[in-house]
């Protein structure tokens, strides 16, 4: 029984960590100018962090992107030229004749790797840094609502 208590309580410890770093990555993104200071010093000092912060942020906001975001055709493209999106897949991405149903399909190929996700993360904040603001922004209430200690 102890070592279903260590492994529950390190699984627990674990969480409430990924929670805060997601609290504080919202937080620097609600407060700073695209490109920010903290957000280019993540991504070259703690590379894995940072994708595991940008995934976790696409994931989370999957319903509202798809909803909101206005340059898929951009992205699309930008992901087409990293390889990071096939012909035809950004060939019918093209093709769709709404934002949302572009973006249903770019998630086809955001779903086909994490560096994608976090690849797509980037660009969507170069794009659209206000909707990545408010999207954050909404999630640290949710964080803080649930208690989350937000540094």
């Amino acid at each position: 029984m102890a070592t279903l208590e260590k492994v529950y309580n390190k699984s627990m410890a674990t969480v409430t960590s990924q929670k805060k770093d997601l609290a504080q990555f919202c937080r620097y993104l609600t407060s700073d100018e695209p490109g920010s200071t903290f957000v280019q010093q993540l991504k070259q000092k703690n590379h894995k962090l940072y994708q595991r912060l940008a995934v976790t942020f696409v994931n989370e906001h999957r319903a509202e992107l798809i909803q909101k975001v206005t340059t898929v055709r951009s992205i699309a493209d930008a992901l087409y030229s990293k390889k990071m999106v096939d012909n035809e897949l950004n060939s019918q991405i093209q093709a769709e004749t709404t934002s949302q149903d572009k973006m249903r399909l770019l998630y086809k190929a955001l779903d086909s790797a994490e560096a994608v996700k976090a690849a797509f993360f980037k660009l969507l904040a170069q794009e659209q840094f206000p909707l990545v603001q408010d999207l954050a922004k909404k999630k640290l209430r949710q964080l803080e609502a649930c208690d989350v200690d937000v540094p």
